[in-house]
C-alpha cells in the first residue's frame, strides 16, 4: 500500500512538471523555457503545487540568448483540483502566488530594428502577451506577487543595473470573457488591482542619473 501511494505521488509529480513545462513552451511558442528545483504536491483541500527555486528564461527571436530571466524563490499555485490534472490531463489554477521573484534584463539581445527604450518595452509587451496566454490557458483567477525585484543591466564595466526592489502586486480576478481573437486585455476586466513597493532609490546604469521616492 505505502509503495502504491507512494508510486501515485510520483506520477502525480511527474506530470504536474510537464504539463506546466508543456503548456509554457506551447504558450509562448517555444520562447519561454521553465526549470524547476524541488516540487511538492498538496492533497488536500484546496490542492495544490508548491515548487521552489523555479527559472524562467525568457529567448530572444533567435532562440538562443535569454533576453529575461524570472527566478522565483517559490512558486505557490493552488488548483480547482487533482480530477482534472489526473483525469483529464488539464491543469487548472485558481492562484499564483509568486514570492521572492527576480526579473533581469538583458537589453544588449534586444532586437537589432528596435534601439534605445522602444527595445525594451517592444520585448516587455512580448513578455506579457506570452504570460498573458499562460495565465489564460490555466484559467487563473488571482495573482499575487511578493518581495519583488526587477533589474536592467547591460553589463557595461561603468554601468551600475538599474534596479526596483520590494515590489508586491495583487490581481483578483483575473479574468476576461471570451471574445475570440479579439479579446482585450484582462486588465479591463480585473475587480482589484494593487501595487505597492518600498521607498527605493533607483540608479540609471549610466552611474550618474538616479530617481528616489
Amino acid at each position: 500500500m505505502i509503495l502504491l501511494l507512494l508510486a501515485l505521488h510520483l506520477y502525480i509529480t511527474w506530470n504536474a512538471r510537464s504539463l506546466i513545462s508543456d503548456i509554457v513552451n506551447e504558450e509562448s511558442h517555444g520562447k519561454i523555457r521553465i526549470e524547476f528545483g524541488n516540487i511538492g504536491i498538496r492533497y488536500f483541500h484546496p490542492p495544490a503545487i508548491d515548487a521552489r527555486d523555479v527559472q524562467l528564461e525568457l529567448l530572444d527571436s533567435t532562440g538562443r540568448h535569454a533576453v529575461y530571466t524570472i527566478s522565483i524563490g517559490r512558486l505557490y499555485l493552488s488548483m480547482h483540483s487533482l480530477r482534472s490534472l489526473l483525469s483529464q490531463q488539464k491543469f487548472l489554477v485558481e492562484q499564483i502566488v509568486a514570492e521572492s521573484p527576480s526579473i533581469q534584463v538583458f537589453p544588449q539581445y534586444k532586437p537589432k530594428k528596435k534601439v534605445g527604450n522602444s527595445a525594451i518595452v517592444f520585448e516587455l509587451g512580448n513578455v506579457y502577451e506570452a504570460l498573458d496566454r499562460i495565465a489564460n490557458k490555466l484559467e487563473v483567477k488571482k495573482i499575487r506577487i511578493a518581495r519583488g525585484d526587477f533589474a536592467i543591466d547591460d553589463f557595461q564595466p561603468d554601468h551600475t543595473p538599474a534596479r526596483i526592489r520590494d515590489i508586491d502586486l495583487r490581481i483578483d480576478n483575473f479574468k476576461a470573457p471570451s471574445r475570440g481573437g479579439t479579446e482585450p486585455s484582462k486588465f479591463m476586466y480585473t475587480d482589484n488591482i494593487g501595487l505597492n513597493t518600498g521607498r527605493l532609490e533607483l540608479l540609471f546604469p549610466d552611474g550618474r542619473h538616479g530617481l528616489s521616492y
